[in-house]
């Protein structure tokens, strides 16, 4: 409520008082430090019509929330340099989900979607390793209802910022979807993704499944009877077994 009613007061305002900030979280008097700037940084932006400018600009209205400005800033950034990973990736991400429409209008057509998604996707192949990539790229794919490619983006994401926990309830979400609908999920999740990784990747105890080259036979035989450090699971009925089998050889296919 606090940094609300600052943010709302920003237009009127050069500076805060330290003895007002002092009273927020850090994030919360990062965003109104971002929002009283923003004047200065569109000025500077629209003096200069400088790319480092514009995306000076563009970041610190993303941040403090005032998308409209980001859209403008990204855009023009966009103009100077069409392959600006950051500028993409936001602007398409605003397009897509258009945060601030008035109720009834947040969903963009089929068309301008497709063409946010373009511009999501490029900057996860430009920037494949920062992490806020492959974050938007995750959240793009699951709106378009690709929850297996918008896991494996936001377990990218998670493993290039461990602290990062802005995707965890997306991908909550997305196992529940998978489990409820693939049997064979429902099952590996709950006897082998604490070791091997909640998609098969590798984890803290277990190697990765989807670099293995083991045949269905040779993995049947290791989940029955185990192998080394790996417990076997003797009691899985064979319907719920065939089912995982399934899902392990199609991840092998799919490959990291």
């Amino acid at each position: 409520m606090a940094a609300a009613a600052l943010v709302t007061a920003a237009g009127a305002l050069t500076f805060v008082p330290r003895w007002q900030l002092a009273s927020l979280n850090p994030g919360e008097a990062q965003i109104v430090r971002g929002t009283l700037a923003l004047p200065a940084l569109q000025r500077r932006a629209e003096a200069t019509r400088d790319r480092a400018a514009y995306l000076a600009w563009g970041k610190a209205a993303f941040d403090s929330g005032q998308y409209g400005q980001a859209v403008t800033a990204y855009g023009n950034a966009l103009k100077l340099d069409p392959r600006q990973p950051e500028a993409l990736r936001r602007l398409g991400i605003l397009l897509l989900t258009r945060p601030g429409q008035p109720e009834g209008q947040t969903a963009a057509n089929p068309e301008d979607a497709r063409q946010a998604f373009l511009l999501i996707r490029t900057a996860a192949q430009l920037a494949p390793k920062e992490p806020e990539s492959q974050l938007l790229l995750g959240f793009a794919l699951a709106r378009f209802g690709q929850d297996a490619d918008a896991l494996r983006a936001l377990e990218r994401y998670r493993t290039l910022d461990p602290a990062g926990r802005e995707a965890d309830e997306l991908i909550t979400a997305i196992r529940a979807r998978q489990n409820e609908t693939d049997p064979g999920l429902r099952v590996y999740a709950a006897s082998c993704a604490s070791c091997h990784g909640p998609v098969g990747g590798g984890g803290a105890f277990g190697p990765s499944l989807r670099v293995s080259t083991l045949t269905r036979e040779a993995l049947r035989d290791i989940i029955l009877h185990g192998k080394g450090a790996m417990p076997a699971f003797p009691d899985l009925k064979a319907a719920d077994l065939n089912a995982m089998l399934t899902v392990l050889e199609r991840w092998q296919k799919a490959g990291p």
